[in-house]
């Protein structure tokens, strides 16, 4: 005859525990979750190559075995001040383009770009112009920006206002820029208007884009209280809204 152990009970009732923690999160926030671990595993997949350049033994890493190129892209990662987020990160609505390949959140990011000079936009295309802009977004993202352009900007009063003393910083010239510029100036510009937090599950999508010497002079990841958009007003979420439109192969 067994004899009662109660430590059996105590982790019977953990486990129980865990279980029910793992019900009570979202489908979208698991999703959100897998998708962030997944582009850790795979950084060298996605990074660019100036930033993989400059990894140590760059050269060696298709030499590598799978887990050693994991374990490789884990280290670095701590390294670099970019750990997992916490669970609760992920349940932001600005984290959703989390879900997205890393190709697709830098689509999203040279999009936000070009939102903020929707007006100069629609003076500056023609037919060459639009196969540049579908170059960088994609041809639903031009059609987006085409139609909805002006919606996404949000309110223009408070648009001035947030980027009062900035503009310079926020706008490229549309003749000489580039898909790597828009994306970095969109990714400031998602920074700011969603306050994320520099360890937050989008840090790491810095890596998507080569290292910049005048970050400084891009606009700052923050403002004050006073000049934060409202979400109605937000260009940032408004676009994260029409994520499903962009990108309807994926499910939301």
């Amino acid at each position: 005859m067994s004899t009662y152990d109660a430590t059996d009970d105590s982790l019977a009732a953990a486990s129980g525990a865990t279980a029910l923690a793992c019900v009570a999160v979202p489908a979208a926030v698991a999703a959100r979750l897998d998708s962030h671990h997944r582009r850790r595993r795979t950084l060298f997949d996605w990074m660019h190559p100036a930033r993989r350049a400059q990894v140590p033994c760059a050269d060696l890493l298709d030499a590598c075995g799978p887990g050693q190129v994991e374990a490789l892209a884990a280290a670095l990662l701590d390294e670099w001040g970019m750990p997992v987020p916490p669970l609760a990160a992920f349940d932001a609505p600005d984290s959703a383009l989390a879900v997205l390949p890393a190709r697709d959140c830098v689509t999203v990011f040279r999009l936000r770009a070009l939102v903020e000079q929707a007006e100069a936009l629609r003076a500056w295309i023609d037919r060459p112009r639009r196969e540049k802009l579908a170059s960088w977004i994609g041809a639903r993202g031009v059609k987006l920006l085409l139609a909805r352009g002006r919606d996404l900007a949000g309110d223009a009063r408070l648009l001035a206002a947030r980027t009062h003393g900035t503009s310079s910083a926020m706008h490229v010239s549309l003749d000489s820029a580039d898909g790597d510029e828009l994306a970095w100036l969109g990714f400031r510009l998602f920074e700011r208007d969603c306050q994320w937090a520099p360890s937050g599950p989008l840090a790491i999508m810095q890596l998507a884009m080569p290292a910049r010497d005048d970050a400084g002079a891009l606009p700052p990841p923050s403002l004050p209280p006073s000049l934060l958009p409202s979400e109605g007003s937000n260009p940032s979420l408004s676009i994260l809204s029409q994520l499903p439109d962009l990108f309807p192969e994926w499910s939301w």
